[in-house]
């Protein structure tokens, strides 16, 4: 649904409308200017709605879910070890919210939204996949950047690898918004999308990062399952891929070493060789963690986990605090091995656990139990939705499925940079699916 607007209104609209248009681009240039968006979107849409009374916005189920996590970190924040450093990461948290309600508020004023959002992210996805490419066939990417792992390629954001999670998580929200857009599905169209499509898939493979490649082949089935219109329409794409990932293969040992042999050697659960006994031994917690050890042993990041792990058994209601594992993992009673610090525990349940405790992870348990119910009313509703609509929702369902995945390695939960691309899908799937007043 769209609104008439004076033009006064319409000035403010359409500078939000340009932020978010610039928004897919600006997230591979670092932190901080997409932080910059969200944080001028989020005040413009508060400015926007108290000048023209427009408090339907904040009537939504959405809202309240988050206002009351919201409210949880805010207190969780003052009671933690280290009330300053932790409200820095919680007092903020808010503008994740408002983003998406912005969002929210340009799709229903403006339809052309959609489409302008699809450009912009085609062409960012596009930009960041042909420069991993790039560099792969000639060592540098196409600003001169050169990897120093290589194995690993990151392309435009350089030392961060984090090329394949911008791809992984924003390519389904652009296959979204094609099935919004080109609703005839005209076959140069198609084309289009599938080469993107190919083109991503070689990216993320190329970009070494083992979870993205993971979360890629997650998505293509999540999708594929519970829609076989999608998995024909998926078909022609994801052969072309495989064919040029096995050539890839075929002609890179060190791609293939990481990407395979190396990923399996790494993941060791059950190993119970002396060396790990002798380490579990040393720190005395071999009978206190082993059922722990077995399921979560993976080799590069054991020690974080075990730490975070540790800090939930010591409060396992409401864990240490936002953002306080950085500050605590080097604690003696918290400490596992010489490598248990970092900035985050590299698995979202397990930081929300040590962070926030049982009763932040029930947030997302709950956010868990509302998918469910939604893709078991789609399954059963067959014959009264159409296919493009079961096919939009299953995607943003999928995008959703991505973010919460348990069983692998994550990037901090508090990261702005992150939170910016969980929180985009939302507005979307709560105006093409979730009624309210407007």
């Amino acid at each position: 649904m769209t609104h008439k607007i004076n033009s006064k209104k319409n000035k403010l609209l359409n500078f939000m409308s340009f932020l978010l248009i610039l928004l897919p681009a600006a997230l591979f240039t670092g932190p901080f200017i997409p932080d910059v968006i969200t944080v001028i979107l989020s005040v413009l849409f508060l400015v926007f709605c108290y000048k023209e009374k427009k408090f339907f916005f904040f009537n939504n189920l959405f809202l309240l879910f988050f206002f009351i996590f919201f409210l949880y970190l805010i207190l969780r924040s003052f009671f933690s070890e280290n009330p300053l450093f932790s409200l820095k990461s919680s007092l903020f948290y808010i503008r994740f919210g408002l983003l998406s309600l912005s969002i929210l508020l340009l799709l229903n004023y403006f339809k052309s939204v959609y489409k302008y959002f699809y450009y912009s992210l085609f062409i960012s996805i596009f930009f960041v996949s042909f420069d991993v490419i790039y560099q792969f066939v000639f060592g540098f990417n196409i600003f001169g950047l050169v990897n120093p792992d290589p194995s690993r390629i990151s392309g435009i954001f350089g030392s961060e690898y984090i090329v394949g999670s911008y791809l992984v998580r924003l390519m389904p929200i652009c296959l979204f918004l094609y099935f919004v857009v080109n609703k005839n599905n005209k076959s140069r169209h198609y084309f289009l999308i599938s080469f993107l499509l190919i083109i991503t898939d070689i990216a993320i493979f190329l970009s070494g990062e083992r979870a993205s490649f993971f979360l890629l082949i997650f998505n293509i089935l999540f999708m594929s399952i519970f829609s076989k219109k999608l998995l024909t329409f998926r078909l022609f794409s994801l052969l072309i891929s495989i064919i040029m990932i096995i050539i890839i293969c075929l002609n890179s040992k060190l791609i293939k070493e990481r990407m395979f042999i190396s990923t399996f050697s790494e993941i060791t659960i059950g190993n119970t060789n002396s060396t790990i006994q002798k380490n579990l031994a040393d720190e005395k917690i071999l009978k206190e963690n082993d059922n722990f050890y077995y399921i979560f042993n993976l080799k590069n990041h054991n020690g974080h986990f075990q730490t975070a792990y540790k800090m939930y058994l010591d409060n396992k209601l409401f864990g240490q605090g936002p953002n306080m594992f950085r500050l605590l993992c080097n604690k003696k009673e918290y400490k596992f091995n010489e490598s248990s610090c970092s900035t985050h525990p590299h698995n979202t349940y397990l930081q929300v656990l040590a962070e926030l405790g049982l009763v932040g992870l029930s947030f997302l348990i709950l956010i868990i139990l509302f998918l469910f119910k939604e893709l078991f009313l789609l399954i059963l509703s067959n014959k009264k939705i159409s296919n493009l609509l079961k096919i939009r929702k299953i995607i943003l369902i999928s995008i959703f499925s991505l973010t919460l995945w348990p069983f692998i390695t994550t990037g901090n939960f508090f990261n702005n940079w992150l939170n910016i691309i969980y929180f985009l899908p939302i507005p979307f799937y709560i105006h093409q699916f979730i009624k309210y007043k407007l």
